[in-house]
């Protein structure tokens, strides 16, 4: 008959009236992070977090490194001038596992889903890589 249903009028509106505001929980990304990394403190911690989701990829085998360059030719070449800020020196992490759809998609949310049934799993929670985020604002995988 064409005729939408009271909740679809009231949860989801195309267009709102005057005096009508959408309603829900929502937080910034950033504060998130914030957030996280408030709880996350600075130090050896970081690395605690990186051999974690090492371990729980199934890792028989992590290498860190610290690369003080601050590859200066590097940025002559990049796709965006803007790209720039993002190079220098850099903490290379290393695990002998390969990343499945599962660890890309927990890796990329906040409190990723696929590992909260695994109780075998010790980073179920998906927070403690953003601990990262101390050191970087552009974490990358090579995969």
């Amino acid at each position: 008959l064409g005729i939408k249903s009271l909740t679809h009028k009231i949860v989801q509106p195309k267009v709102l009236r005057p005096g009508m505001h959408r309603f829900g929980q929502k937080e910034p990304i950033t504060r998130r992070l914030k957030t996280i990394i408030d709880e996350y403190k600075e130090g050896p911690g970081i690395l605690y977090e990186l051999i974690q989701n090492a371990d729980d990829a199934g890792a028989t085998e992590v290498k860190f490194a610290v690369d003080l360059r601050q590859n200066s030719e590097a940025r002559k070449s990049l796709l965006s001038p803007g790209m720039a800020v993002c190079q220098g020196p850099a903490l290379w992490a290393y695990n002998n596992q390969i990343f499945t759809d599962a660890d890309i998609q927990n890796i990329t949310e906040i409190s990723g889903a696929t590992k909260k049934s695994d109780t075998n799993k010790i980073g179920r929670f998906g927070l403690g890589f953003n601990s990262v985020y101390h050191i970087t604002d552009v974490p990358s995988f090579i995969s």
